[in-house]
């Protein structure tokens, strides 16, 4: 695996070989990135798989979604209720955004 920083890896969470994860990656715990992905600039939930020779960039794939073997995906929000495409021209209206039940933990992300 080429993991590269900033990169944050939840408790669990599965990195198998030949895969590339970093610039700014999120992998929550117990998700797992198959052979041959790549994961950029992206935030990959709590129990999430990304499917095998995947790419993911400029992604939230939410919790426990599973990307299909040989996806490819950029600039997406996904979850097992839908899919978006993110607001990429910040000068248009931003659509309003419904957030369902959220918790904030004060545990830290990462100790040293």
């Amino acid at each position: 695996a080429h993991l590269s920083a900033p990169l944050f890896l939840g408790s669990g969470a599965e990195v198998r070989r030949d895969v590339t994860v970093g610039g700014l990656a999120v992998v929550g715990d117990q998700a797992l990135v198959d052979e041959g992905a790549s994961v950029l600039r992206s935030i990959v939930g709590t129990g999430a798989v990304i499917g095998r020779a995947s790419r993911i960039r400029d992604c939230v794939i939410g919790n426990g979604y599973r990307v299909s073997d040989n996806g490819d995906m950029h600039n997406r929000v996904v979850t097992n209720v839908g899919e978006r495409m993110a607001q990429t021209d910040w000068d248009e209206d931003i659509p309003s955004v419904h957030i369902g039940s959220a918790s904030v933990s004060d545990t830290p992300l990462m100790t040293a």
